[in-house]
């Protein structure tokens, strides 16, 4: 069997879509990922995104853009690690980092945090988080990083069942599956295929 694989893993259907963040000016910011398949790096490049839209980074003398908050896949620990960088006045001048001409905020005069909220379990569960706030506090002078307290599920489901209304297979429910298989390592938009390397046998619907 031949299939593209195009089953979405964030949907409002699976109540994943929102989360939301608390900048320096102390506002919060909700965003709503719209509907789609994706990684870690994908949802944490799409928050980068609404952050430059919302003028909330900074640039260096090389023009590169730098983020207060992130999200990233720490492989060795198995987890979704939030890191929250300080920013003040004092910062900004060591590092040379320049506001966004257009940006409706100011750099804060003390250590001030920026916060990750995870609003809904949907979403908590694809980064492996309760719902909370990250870090709890917004005042810090120190990076602050957090690990997910649970395995992250990066999509709802684990495998798809292969059904044909023909079959009447009384081992399972529904009764009409005739077998089932894992997309590992299969890219959005890719063709795979399976083929199964032993003989399925399953009774029929009478008739």
């Amino acid at each position: 069997m031949y299939q593209y694989f195009s089953i979405f893993n964030i949907t409002s259907d699976y109540g994943n879509i929102t989360f939301s963040y608390v900048w320096f000016d102390g506002i919060e910011y909700s965003i709503t990922i719209p509907d789609g398949y994706y990684e870690i790096s994908d949802l944490n490049s799409y928050f980068q995104s609404i952050m430059i839209a919302n003028t909330h980074y900074m640039t260096n003398s090389a023009g590169q853009f730098i983020y207060f908050l992130e999200f990233i896949v720490n492989t060795s620990r198995y987890a979704v690690q939030i890191n929250s960088y300080p920013l003040d006045t004092t910062i900004q001048s060591a590092n040379g980092f320049i506001l966004p001409s257009r940006a409706s905020w100011s750099v804060p005069a003390s250590s001030t945090l920026a916060q990750f909220n995870v609003n809904t379990s949907g979403f908590g569960e694809v980064l492996g988080y309760e719902i909370g706030s990250y870090p709890d506090t917004r005042v810090g002078s120190t990076t602050s990083s957090f690990l997910s307290s649970v395995a992250p599920q990066i999509t709802p489901y684990s495998s798809i069942l292969v059904s044909c209304n023909l079959v009447n297979n009384r081992a399972v429910i529904p009764s009409n599956v005739l077998s089932s298989f894992t997309p590992l390592g299969t890219s959005i938009g890719s063709l795979f295929k399976f083929e199964p390397n032993y003989l399925q046998f399953a009774d029929v619907e009478d008739g």
